[in-house]
């Protein structure tokens, strides 16, 4: 037989190795594309615990502020949970202007006092606030404050102003070295939408507000890290006694028999 007429050879061995190439490298593929979803969802998962595991920071902080009275200072750095998650948490006081609505004839309050700084009033000595008016006129906002020294007594300095809607107003606070202070925002005409309240120290500069404090927790599971912040306040809303007052012609008397009237 002539070499001419022979069959070849090694073609059929070559076209296998190709196909067992191809089968190989489409396997490692698959492969890596299943592993990888694995880990994603291994990874969404452990975020989601860790998530969980920030929130309770922050709910555990807030029920030790509001049910025990512990100060935001002194609440625990963090805590490891059963679960094998944990959490760190952090107190965040930087300036940072506030953004509410206030209702007509509707009130928002601020509490411009620290008992653990100096000056207790925390550094504001003036308030710059703007808002729109909702119903497309001019709105008016009136600003009350009652200042008080502590530590001295209770000698209160009762201020009012109001400003129409013309641009930011600023509103100095009466001697901030010292005092403390109570202001309330009332909306009159209309409500004030996109309310801005930013406070402001002695030098010009962007100051914190006193009565409220940022509290970060991040949650940590399996590697993941998730954040989550609460702004909760550092003292009792110094709201008055006397902001009711009730007339009666009899006594009034809490419990036991009725009173006689006159």
């Amino acid at each position: 037989m002539s070499a001419s007429l022979r069959p070849p050879r090694g073609n059929v061995l070559l076209l296998a190795l190709f196909a067992m190439s191809s089968i190989l490298l489409g396997g490692m593929a698959v492969g890596t594309l299943v592993l990888r979803e694995i880990r994603a969802a291994r990874s969404a998962d452990a975020s989601q615990v860790a998530a969980y595991a920030a929130e309770s920071g922050n709910e555990r902080a807030l029920y030790e502020i509001r049910k025990l009275g512990t100060s935001p200072g002194a609440l625990a750095a963090g805590a490891e949970l059963d679960n094998g998650a944990s959490y760190a948490r952090e107190i965040v006081r930087e300036p940072a202007p506030i953004f509410t609505t206030i209702a007509k004839d509707g009130v928002y309050e601020l509490v411009l006092y620290d008992p653990a700084a100096t000056p207790p009033s925390g550094g504001v000595a003036q308030l710059v606030i703007d808002w729109d008016a909702a119903c497309g006129a001019a709105s008016v906002i009136e600003i009350s404050s009652v200042t008080f020294e502590p530590g001295v007594g209770w000698t209160p300095s009762i201020t009012k102003f109001r400003y129409a809607n013309d641009g930011p107003v600023t509103y100095v606070l009466s001697n901030p070295g010292a005092n403390a202070a109570r202001v309330r925002l009332k909306a009159e005409r209309c409500d004030a939408v996109n309310v801005r309240i930013d406070a402001i120290d002695a030098g010009g500069a962007p100051a914190a507000f006193p009565d409220r404090v940022a509290i970060v927790s991040t949650g940590e599971y399996a590697g993941t890290r998730q954040a989550s912040q609460v702004v909760a306040p550092t003292v009792t809303t110094l709201s008055g006694l006397f902001d009711f007052v009730l007339f009666s012609e009899c006594e009034i008397v809490k419990g036991g028999a009725p009173p006689m009237c006159p």
